[in-house]
């Protein structure tokens, strides 16, 4: 449902708006899972899927913007994609059939759809639907990021564990608990920073797929603060220090 709010003694539109229907699926997933939050990191006109996620399991990125809330959850939406689609007004919509993300309501066989009737498809607009990303290959876009030049051998054995596993990342229940198996396999005394920030990477772009080909130092810094907040291991902290990333 559209809501409104009072500029200059004007009133206009929320940015951000959810249609009922949009409206009955979050109060149940809050009901369920708690306060939530949504993502909008990429998409295109008539119908694009934001993620619902519980509210603090991911941090807003750098480029993130808060654009308003839907039912009280925070709507977040990539600050280049908005400018570029010219401010639009975004409503809020459910659809049956779970998305290529690890949104909540997906859990439903459901999934949240982003209506921007202003939007037009031109050559700049993101494709409406993502391809589907595999672990492997988030795996090896981790290890790319951590070992540029391949030379650890530890993040290349790392890279091999997954090398087989190419199916869709959002299909596979536990992602932290089969890097863990192999990060205890790998290095058992946690004495490999690159190794640690592999794990780190693959398990935050499991999740964040859309920023799979982001910048690696914001995606370093994103990674670590998701998974160790302010307080990484020692050899991590030495590592994130060998490159100049400050939590």
């Amino acid at each position: 449902m559209a809501g409104t709010r009072a500029h200059l003694g004007v009133t206009v539109p929320e940015p951000v708006s959810a249609t009922r229907a949009a409206l009955e699926v979050i109060n149940d997933l809050e009901a369920a899972h708690g306060p939530l939050a949504f993502f909008q990191s990429a998409g295109c006109c008539a119908g694009t899927a934001p993620v619902c996620l519980r509210a603090g399991e991911l941090p807003a990125g750098p480029g993130d913007r808060l654009l308003g809330s839907v039912a009280g959850a925070p709507f977040y939406m990539d600050a280049e994609l908005y400018e570029r689609w010219g401010r639009p007004r975004l409503e809020i919509d459910v659809a049956p059939g779970a998305a290529d993300t690890f949104s909540l309501e997906g859990l439903a066989d459901l999934h949240f759809v982003t209506r921007t009737p202003a939007a037009s498809c031109d050559s700049d607009a993101m494709p409406t639907e993502p391809r589907p990303v595999s672990l492997a290959q988030v795996v090896r876009r981790a290890a790319q990021i951590v070992d540029p030049d391949d030379e650890d051998a530890a993040v290349g054995d790392f890279q091999l564990a997954f090398e087989d596993d190419d199916e869709p990342v959002r299909g596979i229940g536990d992602v932290e608990a089969l890097v863990s198996d192999v990060l205890a396999r790998l290095d058992p005394a946690v004495a490999n920073g690159s190794l640690a920030m592999a794990g780190a990477i693959t398990v935050y772009l499991s999740y964040r797929r859309d920023e799979l080909h982001g910048h690696p130092s914001e995606i370093i810094k994103l990674a670590a603060r998701s998974e160790w907040e302010k307080e990484p291991p020692e050899v991590v902290r030495e590592w994130l220090d060998d490159r100049g990333v400050r939590l």
